[in-house]
Formats: C-alpha cells, sequence, structure tokens
C-alpha cells in the first residue's frame, strides 16, 4: 500500500514537472514580448533582438530542441528595449480600428507599427514617430484592419530608419481581433462542410478554421458552427 502511494506521489510530481515546462511564458510587468510568426527560429529571433540563444531559451523554459510555433508569445530578455508597446497588451481583444501605444528610442524616431496574422500576413501597417537620439519617447498609432472573422493576432512595433528600411528589433502582443458580426449554422443529419460552405458562399476551409475543426471531415448533427 505504501508503495502504490510513494508511486502516485512520484507520478504527480512529473506530471506538474511537465506542465510548468510546458506552460507558455506570461510577460512580468514591462518586459518585451515578441509573437511567433511562421517561419522564426529561435536563433533568428535571439539574434534579431541582440540576446544570446541561451539567454531567450532560459526566459522562455524552452526544452530541446526548442522548437517554436506561431502564435506563441516569448519574453526578450532586454531592460533596455529601444521600442516597447504599452497597450494594447497580451491577450487583448481589439476592434478593427486599433490603437496601439508605446514608447521607443530609436536613432531616427520613426517607428513602424503592424497588425498581422498569427501566420505572419501583414493587415494594416504605419509609421509614427517616437523618441530618439537617446531620448525615450511616446508613440501613438491608429490603424484600421480587416479580417473576415474573428481570430488570434498580433500588434507590432519596430523602429524604421530615414531610408524606410526596417531593422531587426521587433517587439509584438498577442491580441484577439474582432471581425465581422458572425453568422452561425446548426449541422444538420447529412451535411458536409463543403455543402455548408458552397450555400454561404465561403471555402470550407475558412469554416474550419473559424471553428478551429482538426479534422473538416468530422461534424455531427446540432453542432453549431460560425459561418465566417
Amino acid at each position: 500500500m505504501g508503495h502504490h502511494r510513494l508511486l502516485l506521489v512520484v507520478l504527480c510530481l512529473v506530471l506538474l514537472a511537465t506542465l510548468m515546462a510546458a506552460a507558455p511564458a506570461v510577460a512580468a510587468a514591462g518586459s518585451p514580448t515578441y509573437v511567433v510568426k511562421a517561419g522564426d527560429t529561435a536563433w533568428a529571433i535571439a539574434r534579431n533582438h541582440g540576446v544570446t540563444l541561451s539567454a531567450l531559451i532560459s526566459a522562455n523554459h524552452l526544452r530541446y530542441p526548442y522548437v517554436i510555433y506561431a502564435g506563441q508569445v516569448l519574453l526578450i530578455p532586454d531592460s533596455t528595449p529601444p521600442v516597447t508597446i504599452t497597450s494594447p497588451i497580451n491577450g487583448q481583444t481589439v476592434t478593427r480600428t486599433v490603437t496601439v501605444m508605446g514608447s521607443s528610442d530609436t536613432f531616427e524616431s520613426n517607428v513602424v507599427v503592424r497588425v498581422r496574422t498569427t501566420a505572419g500576413a501583414i493587415l494594416a501597417q504605419v509609421s509614427t514617430l517616437g523618441g530618439g537620439m537617446g531620448t525615450p519617447g511616446p508613440y501613438t498609432a491608429t490603424l484600421t484592419y480587416t479580417v473576415s472573422y474573428a481570430q488570434w493576432g498580433s500588434v507590432e512595433a519596430l523602429s524604421e530608419d530615414a531610408s524606410g528600411r526596417t531593422e531587426g528589433y521587433a517587439v509584438s502582443n498577442r491580441v484577439y481581433l474582432s471581425g465581422p458580426v458572425a453568422r452561425y449554422y446548426t449541422v444538420l443529419r447529412g451535411d458536409w462542410l463543403v455543402r455548408i460552405a458552397a450555400r454561404f458562399g465561403v471555402t470550407w476551409r475558412a469554416i474550419a478554421d473559424a471553428n478551429h475543426l482538426v479534422n473538416p471531415n468530422r461534424i455531427y448533427p446540432g453542432q453549431r458552427l460560425i459561418i465566417p
């Protein structure tokens, strides 16, 4: 009996350690963050932000082979970032006209602000001015974006030189992008996704993405689907 109890305690400790290691990083107050885009690597992110790979790995509790994924929020271990985002914060829902605020200390004072999809596609972009030449200063940018359905994405800020060339150091916060008012459809017996999509004039993939369907062939009568 005592042996089984000890085994149960050990298994619980192992499970707890696994969950802690797998948990996403939570940004400390004032810590810059970066939302991973498709094609990013931990090495490239560390290089672009002027930090070591080991520091990035340690700050985010990444485990070998240091796999990262689009939409993942990483902490950037930098106490003096050249650009920050103070609003909107990570996890916030934003309207289709969003105001991004922060501070910057870039050489030319120029800041590029973007709204992106999780995959990294740019939905909106504007240039604005912040602090520069060693003097930090605030910036504000208002952008309007359009998406066919509500989804996760990011707001991003990065510095721009006088020639319009953006630099590698970018900060971004993960936000939920509001879409148009959703339509809904309740699945009937015999329905399949392609037929439903054709009825509403959208693609089956758009419906699958909007409803986070792992297998688009598996829908069931009574299921309520968002029609983007």
